[in-house]
């Protein structure tokens, strides 16, 4: 009665440990094939991202696409442009700026980029408009001249001071340009 016992305890294993082995064979022969799904489906993927560059290269290069290409090209030109702002932004606040060329962040100072050796001219400062201050001490210099003599050397003193203000602010602006 012991034996008979141990016996089918040793068949009942048995029988689960190969029911076990082929259930991992299955699902390791599944894995592969999973993972040979996933290598393809990159491989299609890379493919497609290729043919992308190949079709929007042609674009930038002038070449006349139907509506839905242009259009995802178009936006795709929107988010380059984006790209390229955002990187200059972050080149401000690094103190740098970004080679033409090859979009790499270089030293403000250098004059060619030393990752790909084009010339990185130094952004133009750009020039203010004459703010409309230095008109209004003009217009107050009028309108003192205009003022009575009456009031007396006091008011010709401040005039004399508005005009040299003015005449500094002035000297000063055409030093600026």
């Amino acid at each position: 009665m012991g034996t008979e016992f141990f016996d089918e305890l040793g068949e009942t294993l048995s029988r689960t440990a190969k029911g076990l082995s082929e259930r991992a064979e299955s699902l390791y022969e599944t894995q592969k094939i999973r993972n040979k799904i996933s290598a393809e489906e990159r491989a299609v993927e890379k493919i497609m991202a290729e043919l992308g560059k190949i079709l929007y290269r042609r674009y930038r290069d002038g070449e006349e696409f139907d509506g839905e290409l242009a259009e995802l090209c178009g936006r795709a030109d929107e988010h380059r442009n984006a790209v390229k702002e955002y990187k200059k932004e972050l080149a401000d606040r690094k103190g740098k700026k970004v080679c033409p060329s090859c979009q790499k962040e270089v030293d403000k100072d250098v004059a060619y980029c030393p990752y790909c050796g084009s010339a990185c001219p130094n952004p133009e400062p750009e020039t203010e408009a004459p703010e409309p201050e230095e008109e209004a001490p003009a217009e107050a210099e009028t309108e003192e001249a205009a003022a009575p003599e009456a009031e007396g050397e006091e008011a010709g003193g401040e005039e004399t001071a508005a005009g040299e203000e003015s005449q500094e602010t002035e000297e000063n602006a055409s030093a600026e340009k």
